[in-house]
């Protein structure tokens, strides 16, 4: 059996729009078989993918009217649309149901659209935890397999089962945190993998992950909250200011803010990521010779303005009441800002593979972190267990491999020397 995979993301995207949920996105991937799937063979094949990814337990229920529904375990039937035309794909994405409320509520709703030729469609839509690029690529991996009776690929992920049964004891964050680290080092090894068979071979990233330990995350939250700053702001400057020490970033106060989908299509990127962009106007001067705190103490104040005053997009996660206030609050206003003072930076995002986005268990994600240019570089930053883990994701044909570790390396440094490490 053999499969195209082509994004839909746009469409999906509208669609979330229409429904004034407090999601900016959701996305899913369309599957073109080009051989018929039994229905009892799809129901066997989701029930072992179930065995892999526990949240994504599904089971079908066929009516002799050839209406059906596929849903996740503990949750609400969803319908399955039946193809008889060749509708355009916005019916398609207007017929989606509302995203879920909950967060915390099983992660994966599966749909099965049919045409009336021999073709069929498999349509997969993916929300918050299994919402990014590697995880969803790896479903569909896994689901094929096993539909040909193949050894399903091994996920980059610890075995959740446990996780979810010793959620709260204090064996359970060791048993986390040393599972993490051996992720970390094979996140690079499943990347190449996982996009090979869908995706150009052009399209390579150079992937780079630091965990902050239990000890060095209290350190820089406590001198944070002394110096009248956050996290999130000491994580921006420190990498930000990187940018600047080697002529990366520039002045550029009118700098013009592209689309999602925009953005994808210039820089070439994999639309499973999800990749999203906002502006923060800052007044920092990362040339200007004051003390690491005072730029973040500016860099936090920018900062919070943009929380109250501005539609910039933060992340396609609900993962925290700041962000989820952020989200369900009024986005029409703009800060005032004095443009000759201003930097116009680009904040980017994508979804990494970490085990608490498949428990749907986030605590905090900081992101969208404010990255200067070029925006083909991006930090995503997560925390769980009291650690932060930077993962630095960049494009060799943008900036060279050497440069891009270069720039990790000196915003780790600035970010350790400010916390007095």
């Amino acid at each position: 059996m053999t499969r195209t995979l082509f994004p839909i993301e746009e469409w999906i995207y509208r669609a979330s729009r229409r429904t004034f949920t407090p999601l900016p996105i959701n996305f899913g991937f369309a599957v073109e078989l080009l051989s018929p799937i039994n229905p009892e063979e799809l129901k066997i094949a989701l029930q072992k993918v179930g065995e892999v990814f526990p949240f994504s337990l599904a089971r079908v229920i066929l009516y002799p009217h050839k209406r059906g529904i596929l849903t996740t375990e503990e949750t609400k039937p969803i319908p399955l649309f039946y193809q008889k035309t060749n509708n355009p794909w916005e019916n398609i994405a207007r017929e989606l149901p509302r995203p879920f409320d909950d967060p915390y509520e099983p992660l994966l709703r599966v749909f099965l659209y049919e045409r009336e030729t021999e073709n069929q469609l498999l349509y997969v839509h993916f929300d918050h935890a299994l919402a990014d690029g590697i995880s969803a690529l790896l479903w569909l991996k896994i689901l094929f397999a096993i539909l040909q009776n193949q050894k399903p690929p091994v996920p980059p992920c610890i075995d959740i089962e446990n996780l979810l049964q010793n959620h709260f004891s204090h064996e359970w964050e060791k048993q986390y945190t040393s599972s993490r680290r051996s992720m970390a080092d094979t996140l690079k090894k499943n990347l190449e993998v996982l996009f090979q068979p869908s995706w150009p071979k052009e399209l390579h990233y150079t992937i780079q992950t630091a965990i902050l330990d239990t000890q060095t995350t209290q350190k820089l939250k406590q001198k944070a909250k002394e110096e009248g700053s956050s996290v999130h702001a000491a994580l921006s400057v420190s990498f930000l200011q990187a940018f600047y020490e080697r002529g990366f970033a520039h002045h550029r106060p009118y700098r013009t803010v592209l689309s999602p989908v925009d953005l994808r299509k210039k820089y070439h990127l994999p639309r499973g990521y999800g990749l999203l962009n906002g502006t923060l106007r800052t007044s920092v001067d990362f040339l200007r010779k004051e003390s690491f705190w005072e730029k973040c103490r500016r860099f936090k104040q920018d900062l919070d303005l943009q929380y109250k005053n501005t539609d910039f997009l933060y992340s396609h996660y609900r993962a925290g009441k700041d962000l989820e206030k952020a989200l369900l609050h009024g986005f029409s206003k703009r800060p005032r800002f004095d443009t000759r003072k201003d930097y116009d930076l680009s904040l980017t995002n994508v979804g990494v593979i970490e085990p608490d986005f498949f428990q749907g268990r986030i605590q905090r994600v900081y992101g969208p972190i404010a990255q200067g240019l070029p925006t083909e570089t991006v930090l995503g930053v997560s925390t769980y267990a009291d650690e932060l883990t930077l993962t630095w994701v960049s494009k060799p044909e943008f900036m060279p491999d050497e440069t891009s570790t270069a720039l990790f390396q000196r915003g780790k440094e600035i970010l350790f020397s400010a916390i007095g490490d």
